[in-house]
């Protein structure tokens, strides 16, 4: 299990959520590839293992096809990740970006155990924690979810 948030923070202090990386998947590796720094900073958000792996292992377990491909692969999830991402922040709105980001995280279901704060899915979803604060309330005043500690349920669709 685990889970760690990869962000940036800008010049003015505010944090963007870049994504989230959970168990198996893979971050970091730019910095094997190009002379440079990690472009963002990670943290833990749940209790987690993490594997460091050498330029020179990985580039010596790339001659691997079986393992090249899997590697490949992901990069390719992660480039069509990014590029939903970036139609999510710019078309879609606040209410939209949270339904998506629960089905993206816990998939499609009616209830969610929800392990991450308000404050790390506010910032999943590009919006500040006041604006999921309110977002929150009016989907609760709707009869839309209700959320009560770690558990919330969905209640009906939204129109």
């Amino acid at each position: 299990d685990g889970a760690v948030k990869l962000y940036k923070t800008s010049p003015e202090g505010k944090e963007v959520t870049v994504r989230l990386i959970h168990r198996g998947e893979i971050f970091g590796e730019v910095v094997l590839f190009e002379d440079m720094h990690y472009p963002v900073n990670a943290a833990a958000l749940q209790s987690s293992r993490i594997l460091k792996i050498s330029r020179a292992a990985l580039l010596s377990i790339l001659e691997e096809e079986g393992f090249r491909n899997d590697f490949i692969a992901a990069l390719m999830r992660k480039q069509r990740y990014l590029t939903e991402r970036i139609l999510h922040l710019s078309a879609f709105d606040v209410e939209e970006r949270f339904f998506s980001f629960l089905s993206d995280q816990y998939g499609q279901r009616d209830s969610y155990h929800i392990t991450l704060s308000k404050q790390d899915i506010a910032a999943a979803i590009g919006t500040l924690p006041e604006t999921f604060s309110r977002m929150i309330s009016r989907l609760k005043k709707r009869g839309i979810i209700e959320w009560k500690g770690k558990e919330l349920r969905i209640r009906q669709e939204l129109s």
